[in-house]
């Protein structure tokens, strides 16, 4: 079962602190972060600044990284990073669980369009998709910091936060990096039995009583250990009507750019139109 950690978000506005937003995350394993992300890359904070979204009623920090190695997609050579939060002025938004970014620091970066502008970057995973590089001084080897690795440990009783980071070794890039390329080379399956939620976008006649169906994810589901299928995924098939009900058979389900072949049927009463539905589907 997976775990799930509250996130809080505080406002600071010259005044009392106003009360905390909280929501939830759950951990993600490396294949998870990997084949989630449109992009993982090695790149280099080079400027951060903070302003307003579009319609000035949520407060953004916009991180811009130099890319210096891809380990997966086609992003640009330069980068932005959007993130919530941030601070302008005497007003400071602060959200729990965001990646804390220091400049002229190298990260490997799990990556994903933002949802408010296509051309910026947010990082999958909140700060989990974030691995600070570091490099030994003695023998020049470079490290990645795992992400959260305090908040992800079982607790120790009477152990001290240092205690648990020296149980929580930095993992050397050569080994993190072939980590990621075998976690990339494995294709992907949903287990049998999984179940989620599909809101359906559009409808396609193919005759009497036939149609193409297509829908979107509605929530983040995490059917296996290197598998997640994040809200706005888009899954395809055809209903056919039969006894009054549409039997809906559902064979491509497509997380980010990777196609996945499944065999999940879902049923729904005739009446009125499919267009618009929330409905559960369950993979055999």
């Amino acid at each position: 079962m997976k775990t799930r950690f509250l996130v809080l978000l505080a406002l600071a506005l010259n005044g009392p602190a106003l009360p905390a937003l909280a929501t939830t995350l759950v951990p993600m394993s490396v294949e998870q972060l990997a084949h989630t992300a449109r992009a993982v890359v090695r790149g280099r904070v080079i400027k951060q600044e903070s302003g307003w979204n579009a319609n000035r009623t949520q407060m953004l920090t916009f991180t811009t990284i130099a890319v210096l190695e891809t380990m997966k997609g086609n992003p640009p050579r330069e980068l932005v990073v959007e993130q919530p939060g941030g601070q302008m002025g005497n007003t400071r938004v602060y959200v729990a669980g965001t990646v804390t970014f220091q400049l002229l620091t190298d990260y490997v970066l799990f990556l994903e369009p933002s949802k408010t502008e296509p051309s910026h970057y947010r990082v999958v995973g909140m700060a989990q998709g974030a691995y600070q590089i570091r490099r030994d001084t003695r023998t020049r080897m470079e490290y990645v910091v795992p992400p959260f690795r305090e908040a992800f440990q079982e607790t120790v009783p009477g152990e001290s936060a240092a205690g648990r980071k020296a149980r929580a070794p930095a993992i050397p890039l050569s080994q993190f990096r072939q980590q990621v390329e075998r976690s990339l080379s494995q294709p992907l399956y949903v287990p049998r039995g999984t179940t989620f939620s599909v809101a359906i976008r559009a409808l396609e006649s193919r005759g009497v009583g036939r149609m193409q169906v297509r829908g979107e994810t509605i929530s983040d589901v995490f059917p296996s250990a290197g598998v997640v299928i994040p809200a706005g995924s888009t899954i395809e098939g055809t209903a056919q009507r039969v006894s009054g009900r549409w039997l809906i058979r559902w064979t491509d389900l497509n997380v980010g750019d990777t196609h996945i072949q499944i065999a999940a049927t879902s049923e729904e009463m005739t009446e009125g139109s499919l267009r618009g539905r929330t409905l559960v589907v369950k993979v055999k």
